[in-house]
């Protein structure tokens, strides 16, 4: 039996997010919004780090810096 994700459940797969979804640093626990990926694996299936949109301007996190809070 095959299962399907339903569309409005969070995604956990923090290498594949689309722009505009909101996450927050682990490293200080500022939010901000993805933008754009910054860098990707070796064979580009998977992003390595975002540039994110924060009050304080664009940066660049890495994947493991970051999770999508529950309220998003």
């Amino acid at each position: 039996m095959t299962t399907t994700k339903r569309t409005n459940e969070p995604t956990t797969d923090l290498y594949h997010l689309p722009r505009g979804t909101m996450v927050v640093s682990t490293l200080d626990g500022e939010s901000g919004t993805i933008l754009k990926v910054a860098s990707q694996n070796r064979p580009r299936t998977k992003a390595s780090a975002y540039v994110v949109q924060t009050t304080d301007g664009r940066e660049i996190w890495d994947v493991q810096d970051l999770f999508i809070p529950d309220n998003a």
